[in-house]
């Protein structure tokens, strides 16, 4: 499975500034805020990232959904205890195969 790196700094109002490349998204939003938008829900986590994908980005629907998905499983991982997001300083999470593990 691919890995996935995110840079955080700033604030939430900031999750406009993403950039998505091959097997790799750079996210520019605090780690800590990321944890609790996994713990609050996902609807409003996704029409955000819309949003920004769309209309601040540009980018075609095909890749927002497909980013909005990854997102989902992220969400689906966490709800069933096999996602940990450890240390609001660290700066990569990495998604491995079989062991469904996210660990920050």
């Amino acid at each position: 499975m691919d890995t996935y790196t995110w840079k955080y700094v700033g604030s939430i109002e900031d999750m406009y500034n993403l950039r998505a490349e091959k097997n790799r998204i750079t996210f520019i939003e605090p780690l800590n805020h990321l944890a609790k938008v996994l713990k609050n829900g996902f609807e409003l986590w996704s029409d955000l990232f819309q949003e920004a994908l769309q209309t601040h980005l540009g980018l075609k629907k095909e890749i927002a959904r497909l980013i909005t998905h990854f997102f989902s499983t992220l969400v689906s991982m966490y709800e069933i205890g096999r996602l940990s997001i450890v240390g609001a300083e660290t700066t990569k999470l990495k998604m491995t195969a079989n062991t469904a593990s996210v660990t920050a």
